[in-house]
């Protein structure tokens, strides 16, 4: 938040998370009471209803965002980090956060960990969608989502990716998959 606005930032500075159901706020005050040197701002944006409670990904995500686009002071400073919470997790949710996101004119980068096996997305939903991210990249929106955790395997047997990090509009941010137990180590 370069200018300092209080209570907000920028468009350019601000982020929109894609998620459903609404955070767990208590988290994230957890998490900022163990880094009590970021400042953090955000604000829930609910979509198609009030969700429920508590969606533990898009938390992460909050708290991640908030790391990474930091002054590590002032709330004056910060980059306002915007939750679309969805209700439910529907083809017609995802659309309306997504033209919500576009048409609110709050944020110019978006980040979602959701997605969906191209093979087994809706085709309409997808072309509604794809037409949404043009008009968001024609606004100038940097745009990144889950690649998913299944490598070139989306839906864990078929060839395929997820969408919409398949979108060529999109960034898709890579998958990984956590190991507790790696075996011995030689």
């Amino acid at each position: 938040n370069p200018l300092g606005n209080p209570g907000s930032s920028p468009v350019q500075d601000s982020i929109a998370i894609a998620t459903i159901g609404s955070q767990q706020v208590s988290d994230m005050q957890g998490f900022h009471n163990q880094y009590p040197y970021l400042a953090y701002l955000f604000q829930e944006e609910y979509i198609d209803g009030t969700p429920p409670c508590c969606d533990a990904e898009g938390t992460m995500d909050l708290e991640w965002s908030t790391a990474m686009s930091n002054s590590f002071g002032s709330l004056q400073d910060t980059a306002k980090v915007y939750l679309y919470d969805g209700a439910t997790n529907t083809d017609a949710t995802w659309t309306d956060i997504y033209n919500s996101m576009a048409s609110g004119n709050l944020a110019r980068v978006f980040s979602t960990s959701w997605d969906c096996a191209e093979d087994e997305c809706d085709i309409s939903t997808v072309d509604t969608q794809v037409d949404i991210f043009n008009e968001m990249a024609g606004q100038g929106w940097t745009m990144v989502a889950a690649s998913g955790d299944h490598g070139s395997y989306a839906d864990c047997s078929t060839l395929g990716v997820n969408f919409p990090a398949s979108d060529p509009n999109v960034v898709a941010a890579g998958g990984t998959t956590l190991t507790l137990d790696p075996g011995p180590v030689y």
